[in-house]
């Protein structure tokens, strides 16, 4: 008997900013050691076995075993697994660490496709955010990302197969 609302979740457009993205991708890029002539692939959010991280490494392992100039993996958040895939030693796969809000909208700037393996969400704020920030999208099939990315517009929906996911990651390539 009570009124219910719904109350969208967004991207806060004021804080975003196309302006200055070119210093902030120099930046970002400087910081990590990462080549100007290299493409990166950008995920952020948490570093736990939920987001589904290990499918993102071997894809990240396929895609990039096939690419010249070199291919770059940065993961921009923190988390239990954190530790244990620096341990890995994975060529070009860089770990951030935990990066705070606002702070974390520049480092889409670096990003040139952002890729997301979780298989539990609901919303997908960073999806949301990555777009709003001009950056392809590639992810799962999961829960409330159907509503996120119009497949084949802003992006690539994927069904939990890795060799799918490899597949729209060169697409987009």
């Amino acid at each position: 008997k009570n009124r219910i609302e719904v109350v969208p979740s967004g991207v806060d457009l004021e804080r975003v900013s196309l302006a200055n993205a070119e210093e902030q991708r120099r930046a970002i890029r400087k910081k990590y050691k990462i080549p100007e002539n290299a493409l990166v692939l950008l995920y952020v959010g948490r570093i736990t076995k939920e987001k589904n991280i290990s499918f993102l490494m071997r894809a990240f392992t396929r895609v990039a075993e096939a690419f010249r100039p070199p291919l770059y993996l940065l993961l921009v958040g923190g988390g239990p697994l954190e530790e244990e895939i620096r341990g890995k030693k994975i060529k070009n796969v860089i770990l951030s660490g935990e990066v705070k809000y606002p702070e974390v909208l520049s480092y889409y700037a670096v990003g040139d496709i952002f890729v997301f393996s979780s298989t539990t969400e609901t919303q997908g704020l960073v999806l949301a955010e990555a777009k709003a920030l001009g950056l392809p999208v590639v992810a799962l099939f999961a829960g409330g990302l159907v509503e996120t990315v119009r497949s084949g517009e802003d992006g690539y929906l994927t069904p939990r197969n890795l060799g799918q996911f490899v597949e729209h990651i060169r697409r987009l390539i």
